[in-house]
């Protein structure tokens, strides 16, 4: 199994458009319903488009400590840049070793994360320690084994053999939630929609999704020529996408 590189691509990563495609979560909606003081964690925070957004979205709307980790250091460093005001905790740490003590936080969030985990089990099992009792735990993720038409599938097809290798199957990831203990319900969506030649190429371009930093630069510039020959004859292309919301509950 490859490991990106996140140093290559933490100065550009938040330029795709679709990494700012962020609702309100409604678990944390949810949770201060009933609670008006919490503690929120993002696993794999990245440079911290989820949790920047939905201190937006609430800030309004309780007392809510935002807190993040992630194992790149170069992705942390354009955190902090964008984080000015220092209103979230941000921290270098792995997700198989999380620097706070048991029953800590209200909810735990992995937004595109847990692919990346070394060690999926430890990582889940960590998760499940700092969660407080009633604790939230939600995953936003892809699932690959239903999206062979994904644009990136579709003009680089060595990236899907490197994502079976990342993400688990819809079960496996169900088994390893209740194995470290959670209360775990899966919701799959899968959709087909047209999209622009042109957002493609452009996005593309940017390389900065981490499935393209995994295969070789022959490899990713056989896709860009393969796309710049379909553009010749096709505005658009169909897509496949499959989304889980997995979500562990501690009781």
């Amino acid at each position: 199994m490859k490991n990106t590189d996140y140093s290559k691509i933490a100065d550009s990563y938040s330029e795709s458009k679709t990494r700012h495609n962020i609702n309100p979560d409604e678990h944390i909606n949810n949770l201060l319903q009933h609670k008006k003081k919490l503690r929120v964690l993002d696993v794999g925070c990245g440079t911290g488009n989820y949790l920047m957004k939905q201190q937006q979205f609430f800030e309004e709307r309780g007392q809510i400590e935002w807190f993040g980790i992630d194992s790149s250091e170069a992705m942390l460093d354009v955190f902090a840049k964008n984080n000015q005001q220092d209103t979230i905790t941000i921290k270098l740490a792995a997700a198989e070793a999380i620097p706070f003590e048991a029953n800590y936080f209200d909810y735990v969030i992995c937004n595109h994360s847990y692919h990346h985990f070394a060690d999926k089990e430890k990582a889940f099992a960590e998760i499940f320690r700092v969660l407080r009792k009633k604790g939230v735990y939600c995953i936003h993720t892809i699932h690959p084994y239903d999206m062979k038409k994904s644009w990136v599938y579709q003009f680089f097809p060595n990236v899907y053999q490197e994502d079976i290798s990342l993400f688990y199957s819809m079960d496996k990831l169900f088994r390893a939630l209740e194995t470290a203990g959670f209360n775990a319900e899966i919701e799959k969506r899968v959709f087909t929609y047209r999209r622009s030649m042109k957002s493609i190429q452009e996005e593309a371009k940017l390389r900065n999704y981490s499935q393209l930093q995994l295969i070789s630069d022959v490899e990713y510039e056989n896709g860009i020529i393969a796309i710049e020959n379909f553009m010749q004859f096709n505005k658009s292309v169909l897509i496949e996408h499959a989304k889980l919301y997995p979500i562990g509950f501690k009781s």
